[in-house]
């Protein structure tokens, strides 16, 4: 769906539910993947900003504007939260480039992202499930393509995706919380 789409937020906020309610007692990790050095590639720790700024309780951020997971320390972000949770359920966000007529869209995948692809970078793959917010063409030069990616576009994408997150998130700690009440 295109993030300027009427309740687009709303949709993403439903497919994310089902799939939250897949992961059980799984603790739920957001990895919001990115760097603000290109205004394209800002789209996840944007994300992660905004969700962390939220009073989410039973989710974990990782990678925000002042704290980055990006190329370089991926890897070790990713020991860290396989050595603090068990069994995570992982939720990857990315930017990604495609064709023209895609700029806008958010994709909602089951699987794992492979980050780092359109640059050509070998990186692990990650996610449970992802989401990918494409922000520009992919061209001869994809990081040029990053850097010049429309930055309100891109934060007004960031705001859809991290409303659908949170409401999502939100449901699900509401039902958790539901049933342990029953259950006392």
């Amino acid at each position: 769906m295109h993030y300027k789409e009427r309740n687009a937020a709303v949709h993403l906020c439903n497919s994310l539910t089902l799939l939250f309610r897949t992961a059980g007692e799984r603790p739920l990790v957001f990895v919001c993947i990115g760097t603000i050095k290109a205004s394209g590639d800002a789209l996840g720790p944007m994300i992660g900003t905004l969700l962390q700024d939220s009073e989410l309780k039973n989710t974990h951020i990782y990678g925000t504007i002042k704290e980055p997971v990006h190329a370089l320390n991926l890897q070790d972000t990713m020991q860290e939260i396989y050595e603090k949770y068990t069994d995570p359920f992982i939720v990857a966000i990315d930017a990604s480039l495609g064709h023209l007529h895609h700029i806008g869209y958010i994709q909602l995948v089951e699987g794992p992202l492979f980050p780092g692809n359109s640059m050509k970078k070998s990186l692990p793959q990650i996610g449970d499930i992802h989401i990918k917010g494409i922000v520009n063409t992919t061209g001869p030069y994809n990081y040029m393509m990053l850097q010049n990616a429309n930055e309100k576009s891109v934060r007004n994408m960031a705001k859809t995706i991290a409303t659908a997150l949170f409401n999502a998130s939100a449901l699900i700690e509401k039902n958790v919380k539901k049933a342990a009440d029953h259950v006392v």
